[in-house]
């Protein structure tokens, strides 16, 4: 079974990925890497992570929060801080400055250097006329911010939440349909780790292949404004 993204595994690799110039902080994947990593910060600066080690030495209280997950959360936190932090300029004015104590403006300065993509209006216009109509019909039932119950914890009407995913990682690779686990559910390409989609009622061709093309040309969505 796969596991659950977390901060320990999105902040390492994130971590190495930058360090070793194979991402840069404007490129996509690094981009919803850094989104997920602050959707899920705690109020007290850190993440928590849940530990998945057998248990080889007693517990003690080294003073972290989380508990008997202090091991993991303590990595898991620094290597997500320095993730976020490897994405902000070169500034001599940060010298000394605590993340936590300007956590406000740093969150808003990370942001602002993950520059947005920019789609055209012509992207935008089959998301619109071709895609929206087809996930608001099917999908949104089941995976949107209206879902009474919100299954696999997936939402396919935001942006960022889409490109982050959800308990089985992210639907979309963006620009290569054929990696894609939506389009892969959709069309019945599945196995122990995916099931169709939608459950009772396939959708057309026509609709499949749309989204085919949709995730082809990047998976284009407008952003989404003001908070869930």
């Amino acid at each position: 079974a796969l596991m659950k993204t977390d901060a320990y595994a999105t902040g390492t690799a994130l971590a190495a990925l930058i360090d070793t110039g194979v991402l840069k902080p404007t490129d996509l994947a690094f981009r919803r890497g850094a989104d997920f990593l602050l959707r899920t910060q705690e109020k007290d600066g850190s993440w928590q992570v849940t530990s998945r080690a057998r248990q080889v030495q007693p517990f003690f209280q080294s003073g972290f929060p989380h508990g008997v997950n202090q091991f993991i959360s303590t990595a898991a936190t620094s290597w997500a801080g320095y993730a976020l932090l490897r994405s902000l300029p070169e500034s001599q004015e940060r010298q000394g400055r605590r993340y936590l104590d300007d956590k406000a403006d740093l969150v808003t300065e990370i942001r602002s250097s993950l520059a947005p993509i920019e789609y055209s209006e012509e992207q935008l216009g089959f998301f619109k006329n071709k895609v929206e109509p087809v996930l608001r019909e099917r999908c949104y039932s089941c995976h949107s911010e209206r879902a009474k119950k919100l299954k696999g914890g997936l939402h396919l009407d935001d942006p960022a939440r889409l490109l982050s995913g959800g308990d089985s990682g992210p639907p979309v690779v963006p620009g290569d349909p054929g990696r894609s686990l939506l389009i892969r559910s959709l069309q019945g390409d599945v196995g122990e780790d995916l099931s169709r989609m939608p459950p009772k009622k396939p959708l057309a061709e026509a609709e499949i292949e749309n989204l085919r093309r949709w995730v082809a040309m990047g998976a284009p969505m407008p952003s989404i404004k003001g908070p869930h």
